[in-house]
């Protein structure tokens, strides 16, 4: 297959510069070619700085993508949590900490049953309420730091580092991790990079469910959709050895 640039893998010399029916294999008919070929261009010439170059890097990498963004669909978490699927007190249970974190940022000091009363009027099937108070910020009261990109950054903490770190004003305009292909790109190997992924990701002292577990762990803590992601996982590292041949150290 053709590619536009070359980037080879550290550890064994093998191009691993991503082409455009490489990525066609991994998402659904739904996901346009202009993206798909946009999304190319800008991994190839991100990759090799910030340090994704090898292998075992991209498929880790790319099959963490895929979950987060329900096969490369979606740059946007959605939190419309509609009361088919919760109730008011199942929502609370399901994320107190950050719901908390909303009343305290509010300055709202409230029983537990004031709190379920706030969830069942403000924050049940209401995306753009959740989003606020879940993950809203003082500094710039009109945003939400919902998960967006490439690895769904999320808090405003993480947004602001990143637009410092990157230079990509991300924290005064969030909605540019959802829409701009380069920066949902730059945000999620701006995540990789910061929590040292790579190295988990090389490490062939334990086996690949392991090393995605512990890949998963960095980005989301709760181990939510692990075995999803060892199956893409596994998915991606067979393609990619199809298209490429198997990494030799």
């Amino acid at each position: 297959m053709k590619t536009s640039s070359s980037t080879p893998c550290k550890l064994c010399g093998r191009n691993i510069a991503l082409t455009y029916e490489f990525m066609r294999q991994l998402v659904p008919d739904s996901v346009q070619d202009g993206f798909l070929k946009e999304f190319v261009s800008h991994a190839n010439s991100l990759f090799s700085e910030y340090g994704v170059n090898s292998c075992d890097q991209v498929f880790h990498l790319l099959a963490q993508g895929k979950h987060e963004t329900k096969r490369y669909t979606a740059f946007r978490e959605s939190l419309n949590y509609t009361t088919r699927s919760y109730t008011a007190e199942s929502l609370y249970r399901m994320a107190p900490t950050a719901i908390d974190n909303g009343f305290s940022r509010k300055g709202l000091i409230l029983t537990r049953q004031e709190k379920i009363k706030y969830v069942e009027d403000n924050l049940i099937a209401n995306d753009a309420g959740y989003g606020e108070h879940c993950f809203g910020s003082n500094v710039y009261p009109n945003n939400d730091y919902r998960g967006r990109g490439l690895l769904h950054l999320t808090h405003y903490d993480n947004y602001h580092t990143c637009a410092q770190d990157t230079g990509y004003p991300i924290d005064a305009q969030p909605n540019l991790v959802q829409d701009d292909t380069k920066i949902i790109l730059v945000s999620g190997l701006w995540f990789w990079r910061k929590n040292n992924l790579g190295i988990i990701a090389e490490d062939k002292s334990m086996t690949l469910d392991q090393r995605v577990r512990e890949v998963t762990i960095k980005i989301n803590p709760g181990l939510k959709g692990l075995e999803e992601r060892k199956i893409f996982t596994s998915e991606i590292s067979t393609i990619f050895s199809s298209l490429y041949g198997a990494c030799q150290r």
